[in-house]
């Protein structure tokens, strides 16, 4: 998995769900339109379209191979394995939908109308002035910024330096730290920096990973 699509292999990627979904649940695998990791589903909740995945979460799933300056792709032998066949693949392919390559600093979408109908947001208003009742006036639009993964979240919320590691403990135990180059290696992951302006230089979050310690 290092090799091919630079994450290491574990129980938990998008990629292995999907595989154990199609061996052992294939009436659930006839009926699925569409595969979403937590991040972009929740973003899609809350605007009412499907929104694409950002670069890191691809990355997360074990099925997109990770290329500097956007030009990363979808596997699409890794994916045919996961199908089963290459008629099955196209399928899931489209179940994947395209990846945002900008590097989460762009608004995604904006308050769909069903939560301004339902909750009263206002269209010219921003959601989150709206959900915590402060002035608006500074805010030109309703806009939804890209979500990311959990851990992810949690290393960007403290904020830290390049020499700084941060270990998450749950069902899944992290350890992530600052990564000045993308070198993939089977003892652990690296992913593009999820919040980052196109124009400057590349970072990367490098994460290892152990579930409940014993991997």
């Amino acid at each position: 998995m290092a090799a091919r699509v630079g994450t290491c292999a574990n129980s938990s990627l998008v990629a292995a769900q999907m595989l154990r979904v199609r061996e052992t649940s294939p009436e659930t695998w006839a009926r699925t339109g569409r595969v979403q990791i937590a991040s972009a589903f929740l973003a899609s909740l809350i605007s009412g379209t499907w929104i694409k995945m950002g670069e890191a979460e691809a990355c997360a799933t074990g099925m997109y191979v990770y290329a500097s300056g956007g030009q990363g792709h979808w596997d699409d032998e890794v994916i045919e394995y996961i199908a089963g066949s290459r008629e099955e693949g196209w399928r899931v392919r489209g179940w994947l939908g395209d990846v945002d390559v900008s590097g989460g600093g762009r608004r995604v979408a904006t308050v769909s109308r069903y939560l301004v109908e339902r909750y009263g947001f206002e269209p010219g208003k921003s959601a989150i002035a709206e959900l915590i009742r402060i002035s608006p006036q500074s805010v030109k639009d309703t806009t939804i910024a890209s979500f990311t993964a959990d851990y992810l979240s949690t290393y960007l919320s403290l904020v830290p330096s390049p020499s700084d590691a941060i270990l998450s403990f749950g069902p899944m135990d992290f350890l992530l730290t600052s990564a000045p180059h993308y070198l993939s290696s089977r003892l652990y992951s690296v992913y593009p920096h999820p919040a980052q302006d196109p124009s400057e230089k590349r970072k990367y979050i490098s994460m290892l990973t152990s579930r409940y310690a014993v991997d």
